[in-house]
């Protein structure tokens, strides 16, 4: 009898030129961030690039925008030759090991497409995970004016944050992510 012993480790890298490489690949151009943006926000200890690795081979990474009081996991992928094997569902779980402080994690996830069966994955994948969806009207910013998404939350305790406490913490990401967006302000004042 063979006992498997995964070791699985979630540990912050600068492996950002590959990292962005998969993710041109992997998310819609809407989604993603030019690479000098990304570049700058990386300067800031609150930006982190977490890279999953499995047995000292990379799987997969999550890069994570940390707020006072909640984290956004801005974006996280899973590399293609690994996917479907359960490491989008380990980062998820690991995130409130890494980052014990936090009242929980925030996702930003495409609208449900009823004609795109890819949408109702993705966000059974963040629900099964135990994330819940707000009834928050989201737009995510970017150069196009904007995005509709909904928002998700990971709670990592017992108490549902206040709905003026997600309003900050939206405030907070969008003055640090998209400050190079030119219409933030207005784009902020349609999230209700």
């Amino acid at each position: 009898m063979y006992i498997i012993v995964l070791m699985l480790e979630l540990k912050q890298t600068t492996n950002y030129q590959n990292i962005y490489n998969d993710m041109t690949a992997q998310f819609p151009p809407s989604e993603l961030k030019p690479y000098n943006v990304f570049c700058k926000l990386f300067k800031s200890s609150k930006y982190i690039l977490l890279e999953l690795f499995d047995n000292n081979i990379s799987t997969g990474y999550a890069i994570i925008f940390e707020g006072e009081n909640f984290i956004l996991a801005d974006y996280i992928a899973i590399k293609k030759n690994v996917h479907s094997k359960g490491y989008g569902s380990k980062i998820i779980k690991l995130l409130p090991e890494y980052f014990p402080e936090k009242k929980g994690c925030f996702f930003e996830v495409e609208k449900i497409n009823p004609d795109d069966i890819n949408t109702r994955r993705r966000a059974a994948f963040y629900t099964l995970n135990g994330a819940e969806k707000l009834n928050i009207n989201y737009i995510y910013p970017n150069s196009l004016g904007g995005l509709p998404m909904d928002l998700y939350l990971l709670n990592f305790s017992d108490n549902m944050p206040e709905y003026k406490e997600i309003l900050n913490f939206i405030k907070e990401l969008f003055e640090f992510l998209h400050k190079d967006i030119k219409n933030i302000r207005e784009i902020y004042s349609q999230i209700k």
